[in-house]
C-alpha cells in the first residue's frame, strides 16, 4: 500500500527526516536511502508517496520513496556479470590441467578447491540469512576467508 504526505522536517547532514501523512496518523521515520531518486535532495513540504515498512528493529519507516510527479519504477535485479563466470571457468580447468600435468602439487589444488567451496558456503549462508533479515556472520569472520 502506498502512502502519501508531506515531508514535515529534513536533517540533510544525517539524512533523514518525518513526513506526515495526508490521512493523519503517526509521523513516518524516512531515511535518505529511501529515495528512489537519489539526485534530489528532499526539502521540508515535499509531497512524498512512499511504501511502509520496517527497520531492522521492527519500527515503521518509508521505503520506495518518490517525490510529486515521479513514477514509481521497479528496481531490476542486477544481472550478472558473463565474463566472471567465463574467468572462473578458464582458471578453473587451468588449475586442474597444471595439477594433472605436475606443474603445481596436487595437494595444493585440492586445499584451493576446499578452501573455495568453504569459502563459498559461508557466503551463501550470510546472504541467505540477510534476505530472511536473521542475525548475520561477522564480517571479521568473513573477512578470514578472502
Amino acid at each position: 500500500m502506498r502512502l502519501k504526505g508531506n515531508l514535515l522536517n529534513w536533517d540533510a547532514v544525517k539524512g533523514f527526516g518525518f513526513i506526515a501523512p495526508n490521512g493523519g496518523g503517526d509521523h513516518i521515520f524516512i531515511h535518505k536511502t529511501a529515495f528512489l531518486n537519489r539526485k534530489r535532495i528532499p526539502e521540508v513540504n515535499d509531497i512524498i508517496t512512499v511504501s511502509i515498512g520496517k527497520d531492522k528493529q521492527g519500527r515503521f519507516c518509508a521505503e520506495q520513496a518518490t517525490f510529486a510527479g515521479e513514477k514509481l519504477r521497479k528496481q531490476q535485479a542486477k544481472k550478472s556479470n558473463k565474463i566472471s563466470v567465463y574467468l572462473s571457468i578458464v582458471f578453473l580447468g587451468l588449475m586442474i590441467a597444471l595439477s594433472l600435468t605436475h606443474h603445481i602439487p596436487l595437494k595444493l589444488s585440492l586445499i584451493y578447491f576446499f578452501m573455495s567451496a568453504v569459502t563459498f558456503i559461508v557466503y551463501f549462508n550470510d546472504k541467505s540469512k540477510a534476505k530472511r533479515n536473521l542475525w548475520r556472520t561477522p564480517e571479521s569472520t568473513i573477512y578470514q576467508f578472502h
